[in-house]
């Protein structure tokens, strides 16, 4: 029997478990395990105590480098691409996963080091130290003043990690609106960039110093102080497209850009708000004053942005409002305003027996206000079970609609709406008795009017 045979008789725990820690990262799993299972890279690493790294590298997913180690000057460092670093921390023989587990670091590194390694020290080791009973200030001392440098590289670093001021259309490492604010003003303070350039800084800083404080605190404000600062936002960006004298002129992608991230910053704070204060559960009118506020910003915000590009000439960003996140919100409120409506609609009795209080059971463990492919199926299995729920209310809510029209009529002009005129598919089975219901409650308001306008009796609701 050949040595060969030997290997492919052989299940070899190690690298299945390799396998299945990297097959998230690959695309064509079957082809990265032919290279991973034939990699003299990998024997290495398992097999050698003085082996201390093994670099699977792809470019395409059809195709894997392995390497062992890394040199300065190496082209592998040049065209890094994406990548996954294991590293042993001890210098031993990897006989068993229990091996692995103790003695193997794991690492992901996407676009550049400089990008990665900014991430895992803002992220992940920054915060643990700080954390930490750590007295060693030297050391937080020497962290933190890493991370700022590396947050000044990683704003403005090419793809061969070289700091590159000059590009103004190199805005990757601009994820948030500190960080083009934080951009301009590392340039207003290098004193290797060109004089034309610092003079370009100061302009812009010089206009940005007014929502400075604004964005570095924006976790810290309410939702009433953003819906309030949204006009002073738009101002901003206006006086920085405006600024004509300098040249070349703040470039029309970069303002898309600061436009998208702008938006996305006010958008993941109204999220955040909102989540905190308990959807399902929280009090109603609270929570209809959160989201109606919530909504409100992102409506404000998306037209001032297009009024305000369609005189600047440019195409308009998508529309926060119109996001399908915005329409989870609608569903969410009209959940609260059925639940609401029927505590109004039912007596003790009726509420206990058909256990309103547990109407909101099938979403739980689901927060409303996150949207995405996943989350999406989770949340319509959810109002599924919502509306089932409801079928056992609706024959007594419509027995019980003539004896209480007066108080739901009430009800119905606070919530600007009647109550089983809500734009929600649950209430489909209801149409027949919501038919009824209005023209009773149309014979209520004439009655009202009687009283209230002698001599008026006709009229209704759409003449006042």
């Amino acid at each position: 029997m050949t040595v060969a045979d030997i290997i492919k008789s052989r299940t070899d725990t190690r690298k299945s478990y390799f396998f299945g820690m990297l097959s998230g990262h690959s695309g064509e799993e079957h082809i990265l395990k032919d290279a991973l299972f034939g990699a003299r890279e990998l024997n290495n690493f398992l097999d050698d105590g003085n082996c201390m790294l093994l670099i699977v590298r792809s470019f395409d997913e059809k195709s894997y480098t392995f390497l062992n180690n890394l040199l300065p000057g190496d082209d592998d460092i040049a065209n890094f691409g994406k990548c996954v670093a294991i590293i042993k921390i001890r210098p031993d023989v990897i006989v068993d996963v229990s091996n692995i587990q103790a003695n193997v670091i794991v690492v992901t590194l996407l676009d550049n080091p400089i990008t990665s390694l900014y991430h895992a020290i803002r992220k992940v080791y920054a915060p643990m130290l700080n954390d930490s009973k750590n007295d060693d200030t030297k050391l937080l001392s020497l962290v933190k003043e890493l991370d700022t440098k590396l947050a000044t590289s990683s704003r403005t670093a090419d793809s061969r990690s070289c700091l590159n001021y000059e590009d103004d259309l190199n805005f990757n490492g601009i994820l948030r609106t500190v960080d083009e604010i934080s951009h301009w003003r590392d340039i207003e303070q290098s004193s290797t960039v060109s004089f034309k350039l610092k003079d370009r800084a100061i302009a812009y800083n010089k206009q940005f110093k007014d929502v400075k404080e604004f964005f570095r605190g924006l976790e810290n404000q309410t939702l009433e102080a953003v819906a309030d600062y949204l006009m002073k936002l738009v101002d901003v960006l206006d006086a920085i497209w405006s600024i004509t004298d300098k040249e070349p002129l703040y470039p029309e992608e970069r303002m898309k850009h600061l436009i998208e991230i702008n938006g996305g910053d006010i958008g993941r704070f109204v999220q955040s708000q909102i989540s905190k204060i308990g959807l399902l559960k929280g009090e109603y009118h609270d929570v209809k004053s959160k989201l109606r506020i919530g909504y409100q910003i992102c409506h404000d915000w998306s037209n001032l942005i297009t009024r305000k590009v369609n005189v600047w000439k440019q195409d308009a960003p998508a529309s926060l409002e119109k996001r399908p996140s915005s329409y989870r919100r609608n569903h969410i409120l009209s959940c609260r305003v059925i639940h609401q409506q029927l505590s109004w609609l039912l007596n003790e009795t009726e509420q206990h027996q058909f256990d309103i209080g547990s109407l909101f059971e099938p979403f739980q463990g689901l927060d409303p206000v996150l949207y995405n492919p996943f989350t999406q199926p989770l949340w319509e299995a959810a109002l599924q079970q919502f509306a089932e729920k409801l079928v056992p209310v609706k024959n007594t809510c419509s027995q019980n609609e003539n004896r209480n029209y007066g108080s739901v009529c009430f009800a119905c002009f606070l919530e600007r709406g009647f109550v089983f005129c809500i734009p929600f598919p649950i209430w489909c089975p209801l149409v027949l008795e919501t038919s009824g219901f209005l023209w009773t409650l149309l014979a209520f308001w004439r009655q009202v009017c009687i009283c209230v306008f002698p001599g008026d009796a006709c009229v209704t609701p759409a003449h006042r």
